[in-house]
Formats: C-alpha cells, sequence, structure tokens
C-alpha cells in the first residue's frame, strides 16, 4: 500500500535491499514454485499439494538462520505438527495406493 501511496522511494534502496528483493523473487518464489510443479508432474497433484504445507516450516528455518530469529516452544511444536502431518499423509497415500494395487 505504501507503494501505491507513493512513501516509498525505489532510489532509497540500498544494494542489500536490491539483493534482498531479488533472492525472494528468484529462491523464494521462482525456484519454489518451478520445483512445486515439477513434483506435481512426477508424483501428482494430490500427493505434491500436501507438502505446501511445508512453506512455513522453511520459511521459519530461514528467518532463524539467516535473520538470527529466535524460535520458540509454539514455533517448534507447530513445526513438528505440520511435519507429522505431511508425513502422515504421505504414508497414508502411499500405503493405501499399494493396497489398492
Amino acid at each position: 500500500m505504501a507503494f501505491v501511496q507513493g512513501d516509498i522511494n525505489l532510489g532509497d534502496w540500498s544494494w542489500r535491499v536490491w539483493a534482498s528483493v531479488l533472492f525472494l523473487a528468484i529462491c523464494g518464489t521462482a525456484l519454489g514454485f518451478t520445483w512445486f510443479a515439477d513434483g506435481v508432474r512426477v508424483i501428482g497433484a494430490a500427493r505434491a499439494s500436501a507438502f505446501i504445507n511445508l512453506v512455513p516450516v522453511f520459511a521459519v528455518l530461514q528467518a532463524a538462520v539467516l535473520l538470527d530469529e529466535r524460535l520458540g516452544m509454539a514455533v517448534l511444536a507447530g513445526g513438528v505438527l505440520v511435519i507429522a502431518g505431511v508425513w502422515l499423509t504421505t504414508v497414508t497415500t502411499q500405503n493405501t495406493l499399494e493396497k489398492t494395487a
């Protein structure tokens, strides 16, 4: 919203800000969605869709590594629950497919 209102002057941004924006555009968006689309192609949409739930987990981990963010117990517990949910979904789907084949 600030950009639309004219409160942001792009000329004032340092090279670090531009490098961060470029990093997010390439690594966070382009590569992520390309790999996800490839996953959909390889294992199918139903199985690949479970892995989209890992995006916040990796975002929090990157914030901890790159920005020195503190991970509290609630964040760690939430991450464990998400990973367990993805694991249960993929294992259950794989076992169901093997039994029906």
